[in-house]
């Protein structure tokens, strides 16, 4: 650019794992341009993760979600007319130089346009979601291969002439967080051991990368046989009777009793010494806290999906199938045929202080060609 900006707008509103790996154009943008302000408009269920974030000026949320339901009941539809003007009245009030389409849908193409902003920067049509129809009016060149999301993200900022390092990006955690999290590691008895944070569940949406109860109860018995190492599992809302049901079928040091927030989550990760879970959000959490991870992946390719700040072991089956598209399947051996011994052995290796595993693309896998 010719002159420095000195408002830039990032569009990137759900899902967890996708904000988080977008935090590294914060890193970025500060260091090209010191003195820019940034706003971040987001989804309420990531929202704490961008608020938390130093780089970030003013988050904006956007309550997708609600703004369905009013769709959905007449009765509404004058409060989501006002609710929606008053969205783009704030945008368009914050006069941005420059709004960054970090999502490449229809959705997040529209909000950078409402945005107001003079220019607007998109992927190249190769690289989108959905068509642009128009919505950006300077787009990056085509990712020259297949990379991780993280570096997607800031392969976007090279249209805007700014060339970054490696990805990076943090999080700090409150301190009421950390001391909520220190607070029930005593009372559960469970400091001055070597402590697993596990999280079986996913989200309903995400419920196609769920591995079995019976090897997650199988792991957990076998992560515990040492009176040192005690496993812990998170859950979050309607995740809860699920992680109970394992729980109260295992050792006594293992616990479903701590449902977290976010920052929560993030503390107890930070304490942890690995933490194992599916292809969802809270991987991603641990890994920008530095806490080494397990993740068990089934349809997706993890060579694009995988938590990727810290050591992060894959587990996962080479299959002819892989990588899969589909949100359900009558038999979904790419999860269901993982056996407890790999996860096992995958966290004894991280444990033990093992680099993980060079990872190649699925499709690019020899197995499977």
């Amino acid at each position: 650019m010719s002159s420095h900006p000195s408002s830039i707008l990032i569009v990137r509103l759900s899902a967890l794992g996708d904000v988080i790996n977008t935090l590294p154009v914060l890193n970025a943008l500060k260091t090209a341009w010191p003195d820019v302000e940034i706003s971040w408009i987001v989804e309420p269920a990531s929202a704490p993760i961008i608020e938390a974030q130093p780089q970030v000026d003013r988050t904006i949320i956007l309550d997708r979600k609600k703004l369905q339901k009013s769709m959905a009941r007449p009765g509404q539809w004058r409060q989501l007319s006002n609710d929606i003007r008053h969205l783009v009245d704030e945008l368009q009030d914050a006069a941005f130089d420059i709004a960054l389409d970090m999502q490449g849908n229809f959705r997040s193409g529209l909000i950078t346009r409402l945005s107001g902003a003079g220019k607007r920067v998109g992927f190249h049509p190769q690289d989108r979601k959905e068509k642009d129809l128009g919505f950006t009016n300077v787009q990056a060149r085509p990712l020259p291969k297949q990379c991780h999301r993280a570096e997607k993200a800031l392969h976007l900022l090279t249209a805007l002439g700014v060339n970054s390092g490696p990805a990076t990006a943090s999080l700090p955690v409150a301190p009421e967080a950390e001391a909520r999290t220190e607070n029930f590691l005593i009372e559960k008895g469970l400091t001055g051991k070597r402590l697993i944070a596990i999280h079986p569940g996913t989200s309903s949406f995400g419920a196609y990368k769920r591995w079995t109860d019976e090897g997650f109860r199988e792991l957990c018995g076998r992560l515990c046989r040492d009176n040192d190492t005690a496993v812990v599992f998170t859950w979050s809302g309607k995740e809860k009777d699920a992680a109970v049901k394992l729980a109260e079928s295992l050792h006594p040091d293992v616990h479903a009793c701590y449902e977290t927030s976010l920052m929560e989550l993030a503390a107890l990760c930070r304490r942890a010494d690995l933490f194992i879970g599916a292809d969802t959000g809270p991987g991603h959490v641990a890994s920008l806290v530095g806490c080494p991870v397990v993740s068990i992946f089934g349809p997706k390719d993890p060579f694009i999906y995988r938590p990727y700040f810290s050591p992060c072991w894959i587990v996962q089956r080479d299959l002819w199938c892989r990588p899969c598209f589909s949100r359900t399947c009558s038999a979904p051996i790419c999860l269901t045929g993982i056996p407890v011994e790999h996860v096992y052995e995958a966290a004894m290796g991280l444990l033990s202080g093992a680099k993980p595993p060079p990872l190649l693309r699925v499709m690019d896998n020899p197995l499977l060609l």
